[in-house]
């Protein structure tokens, strides 16, 4: 992914390749899964599609592992785009498999008042994934060569991975004034 290696190439200090002494990915993974098995009514969520969002049918795996785990899908829609290019129905038949256990979320929070064009990017990036996850458009992206169709999910599936999962997640978020900011898109 183009962005991946543009914020790597930004932050040297952030890769971790670069830094052998540090525990590997393969080594962080497995003391979560060591975790998350010492503890399994633990209620999760794993960012980045639980740091494995290269390949759907490992983040299958990792939901069907631990059925207290939720994933989202912040800065990672990119790599399910580019999955997308290659097997649209199996990264949608994910989604529809665990649309109780998807969570759309983003890394970014940005004020209007504070930066307006960051605020208006986020919005942009937003629509495009509104669009790929609604829509069954022919779509193509900066972060890789080629197109890709969107998943065209239904709307009940879009509504949990927007919506319901965050609530089942979060079960304070359930007061009626904060369920009718997030119906509205205030929250």
């Amino acid at each position: 992914m183009r962005y991946d290696r543009a914020f790597f190439t930004d932050h040297p200090e952030q890769h971790m390749y670069l830094f052998p002494d540090n525990p590997t990915h393969e080594q962080l993974i497995e003391a979560r899964d060591l975790r998350l098995k010492k503890h399994p009514s633990l209620v999760t969520i794993q960012a980045h599609l639980a740091s494995m969002e290269w390949d759907v049918d490992v983040v299958a795996q990792f939901l069907q592992s631990f059925p207290n785990a939720y994933v989202d899908m912040a800065a990672r829609v990119n790599h399910l785009m580019f999955q997308t290019a290659s097997n649209r129905e199996k990264v949608r038949n994910f989604f529809i498999r665990f649309q109780d256990r998807i969570l759309y979320a983003t890394d970014f929070f940005v004020s209007d008042e504070e930066n307006p064009q960051a605020a208006e990017a986020l919005n942009k990036q937003w629509q495009i994934e509104w669009r790929f996850l609604n829509n069954p458009d022919k779509m193509e992206t900066d972060e890789f060569d080629g197109s890709f169709y969107g998943l065209a999910l239904p709307d009940e599936v879009l509504k949990k991975i927007y919506y319901e999962n965050a609530l089942r997640a979060f079960p304070r978020l359930k007061s009626k004034t904060v369920e009718a900011d997030l119906l509205n898109g205030v929250v």
